[in-house]
Parts: C-alpha cells; structure tokens; sequence
C-alpha cells in the first residue's frame, strides 16, 4: 500500500532539530571534558564526555529512518552538517578574534576550548561518513 504523497509530517522539525542539538553538543560539549567513574567489576573507566552523545544520535538516526524514511533521514544529517560547519567556522573566528587588554586572560580558556573545534568537526563528519552504514553513504531499499 502506498503512501499519500503530501502526508503530515507533524514531529519532524522537532526531531531535526533535536538531532541537530545533539550533534553540535557533541562536538563542542563533549570533546572538552574527561571523565573517569567507577564501574563495578572494571574499575574506573576513562572517556571523554562527547561520548555520550553518540548513542543518542544513532537512536535519532534511526528513528529518522524509520519513521520517515531515508531522503528526509539524509535531510537532517545534511543540516546537522551545515549546522557543525557553521559552528567550526564560528569558533575558529572567535578564537582568532583579537582580544582586548581586559580579556587577555580569558583568551587562553576560550582556545582550550574551541581551539580544535574544526579539527573535531571534520572528524567527526569523516567518520559520519566512513561509517558503512551510515545514512549519508546507504542506497535506498
């Protein structure tokens, strides 16, 4: 049975846009902070915090998918994209902007912070797309 071409859509500007949230805190959020916590039978385990942003994204991805197929999945992921170019290329001009005499000192945390923001970016942008089934590199079913 088909679908009606011009159905109602009505949580998928919400869903984007949470998957876009999802993407930029892991990239600009997570990177910055490492964590260790006690595990019970494995000890203390070390990550960094961006990890925990993933698994939240692939569920994102998959529901993308799922609920509204792949061209509106691929959509989203393309405006996640944008979303992180932007945000990299915004931080690498912060960072690059001349401090004034009264913020000399805060210029050293905001590199710590979003100095390698472009470098993570295309990282992850990479590896988003490396990935072999990741749905900017799957054909349709």
């Amino acid at each position: 049975m088909a679908l009606p071409r011009n159905r109602e859509f009505r949580y998928y500007d919400f869903v984007m846009a949470a998957y876009v949230c999802i993407l930029l805190c892991a990239n600009l959020i997570g990177p910055a902070k490492e964590t260790t916590i006690p595990v019970p039978l494995l000890g203390d385990v070390t990550f960094l915090a961006g990890v925990l942003f993933f698994p939240i994204s692939y569920i994102f991805g998959d529901i993308l998918t799922e609920v509204y197929g792949y061209a509106r999945d691929r959509r989203v992921v393309w405006a996640g994209f944008g979303a992180l170019a932007f945000a990299s290329f915004m931080s690498a001009v912060i960072v690059h902007l001349p401090p004034s005499p009264s913020s000399l000192v805060q210029q050293e945390a905001v590199e710590a912070v979003f100095g390698n923001t472009p470098r993570i970016v295309l990282a992850s942008i990479t590896a988003f797309g490396a990935e072999p089934s990741s749905t900017a590199t799957c054909s349709r079913r």
